[in-house]
């Protein structure tokens, strides 16, 4: 039925260079045609992941078939460790999953864990001023359990936990000669920030956007939350507190 989309777009070719566009999802999100295209880029005979990108547009008849015409698009996630989303429509709403691979995880370790990969928290997609926006999805709410304290910077663990800040917020994860800033959100009382973990993947979502990352807890370290308008709550996982 003729190709959907080629580089020919110039819109396209500019915001989602690439030499392959793998995983596509065409969805209409609040009355408007959204196309959602991960990045594959080669050079030097190796493949690189080059994360996921979104296109406003339009569908227009060509032939038997339609052309999508991009008119504006962006960067779905910002962090380093997101691909391959997949889209469910629902009646008034389009949820989201997206793939979050390992980093600075080598292939002998990944071999021994017998494991790689998680997929994300949900999210809910949505247009809003010509931008496409996502936020976790309604039902993360329930899986609040009882508040965690981290005033003060106090150290804590948990498997699973959520951060609503208020105000400026920094989250690190602290061990034996480790110190590694995860996320960061200049998040005020007007447009607040969430954090989300779950063992090793930390979801950031403040202003529309969103950064997935990794990082890994071991039974020695802790986290540490970083400002003075933060909520945490301890999560449900998966049935389990």
């Amino acid at each position: 039925m003729g190709a959907l989309l080629t580089a020919d777009d110039p819109i396209a070719a500019e915001v989602a260079a690439a030499n392959i566009w793998e995983c596509p999802n065409l969805v209409r999100v609040d009355g408007q045609w959204v196309l959602l295209v991960s990045l594959w880029r080669s050079g030097n005979a190796v493949g690189l992941l080059a994360g996921v990108r979104y296109l406003l547009g339009d569908l227009v008849a060509s032939g038997q078939g339609w052309t999508f015409k991009a008119t504006s698009g962006g960067v779905l996630d910002d962090g380093p460790a997101f691909y391959a989303p997949q889209v469910l429509a629902e009646p008034g709403r389009t949820l989201l999953w997206g793939w979050a691979w390992e980093l600075g995880r080598t292939d002998q370790y990944t071999a021994d864990a017998g494991w790689a990969g998680v997929l994300t928290f949900p999210r809910e997609l949505y247009v809003r001023d010509g931008a496409l926006g996502m936020r976790p999805a309604a039902e993360l709410d329930g899986l609040r359990l009882q508040k965690v304290d981290v005033r003060s910077a106090t150290p804590f663990q948990a498997p699973a936990f959520e951060l609503v800040a208020t105000g400026p917020v920094a989250l690190r994860l602290i061990d034996e000669g480790m110190d590694q800033l995860v996320s960061v959100a200049e998040a005020t009382a007007a447009d607040p920030a969430r954090i989300f973990v779950d063992g090793s993947i930390v979801e950031t979502f403040h202003r529309g956007a969103s950064h997935t990352t990794r990082a890994y807890p071991t039974f020695c370290s802790s986290w540490v939350v970083e400002g003075a308008a933060v909520t945490a709550y301890r999560l449900a996982r998966r049935g389990r507190d």
